[in-house]
Order: structure tokens, then sequence, then C-alpha cells
């Protein structure tokens, strides 16, 4: 489904996308990009075609389970945003 709306995007020439999803168990923040395609920026942003927004679940704990402590959720978050350039935030309190 990603790819396909993402597709659909270059392939209309749509900027400025909005995407609202949810429910992961975590607060995420992307950039819509394909990089080999409008030379993405991700410091800047320049080359995306929107972004996404994903919202947690209400009432449920963090995939990393709902025990741990605050300085290893934001280890592992840390090396996640790290890791993957379109990635610009992630939440590391989980904890409900």
């Amino acid at each position: 489904m990603q790819k396909r709306t993402l597709n659909h995007i270059v392939s209309n020439k749509i900027d400025n996308v909005l995407m609202l999803s949810g429910d992961s168990h975590v607060n995420w923040v992307f950039d819509i990009a394909l990089d080999n395609q409008t030379g993405y920026d991700p410091a800047t942003g320049k080359g995306a075609y929107g972004v996404e927004f994903a919202g947690t679940a209400v009432s449920s704990p963090s995939p990393l389970g709902a025990n741990a402590t605050y300085n290893f959720h934001k280890n592992v978050t840390d090396y996640i945003v790290q890791n993957n350039k379109e990635l610009q935030y992630v939440s590391y309190i989980w904890k409900c």
C-alpha cells in the first residue's frame, strides 16, 4: 500500500502531501521521499513530496515493553532515527 501510494504521488506530480496514520504504538514523523528521483536532502527536507505523521495507540505500551526504562527507549529510538534518513522524529516516551 505504501509503495502504491508513493508511486501515485510521484506519477501525478503531487507535492505538499500530508499523510496521517496511526496505531503503531509509537509517534513518528517521516518525510515522504524518493532520494534517487528528487535529490532528497534529509537535513532540509528538500526533495520530499510531503510528510507523514503517525500517532501512537492510546492505551497500549511500547512494543519494546511496558517496563522498559526511559534510557532504553531513548537509545533505541536514537538508533532508529540515525539509521532511517526519512525519519525526522520518533517519541521515546511510550509508557501509558
